[in-house]
């Protein structure tokens, strides 16, 4: 396997002809090797779980994120999640709205899709006292306004 490291270059690790030959032959190493599943993150479900669909459903109909929803499961669920943490859950709208990665490129979501999650940061803030929410003006407006 060829892997390259951060900055491109051709990454390798130094290993003795004998261990080499081993490798061909398929040998198994016998050093222990790493338990990867602790290692990796949380299983992500690509579905939209039924607390959300309830979340959903409690929420005024023009704002029920339909499109969200289909295209980005996870991230419907999340919203879900933290929604009743209100300062929790807009930070984490804003990390999705704004651009945190400076100079870097990122696709970003669709109109639609900004404007859903435009719409849910806005209404939970109107729902809540002001706390210095950072959330706020996320409310809709017209362009040209």
């Amino acid at each position: 396997m060829i892997n390259f490291d951060r900055d491109g270059e051709f990454a390798y690790e130094k290993v003795s002809i004998e261990d080499a030959r081993k490798v061909l032959a398929g040998i198994p190493d016998p050093r222990p090797q790493p338990n990867w599943t602790m290692q990796r993150g949380q299983f992500r479900t690509e579905r939209a779980l039924p607390n959300t669909l309830t979340w959903m459903a409690q929420l005024p109909q023009g704002l029920r994120p339909f499109n969200l929803t289909r295209q980005y499961p996870r991230i419907a669920n999340e919203i879900c999640r933290r929604w009743k943490f209100a300062s929790h859950c807009e930070h984490y709208m804003d990390q999705l709205l704004i651009n945190y990665h400076g100079g870097r490129k990122r696709r970003g979501f669709s109109p639609q899709i900004i404007t859903e999650i435009a719409g849910l940061a806005g209404h939970l803030t109107r729902r809540r006292p002001h706390r210095g929410s950072s959330a706020r003006g996320w409310e809709l407006r017209p362009f040209n306004a």
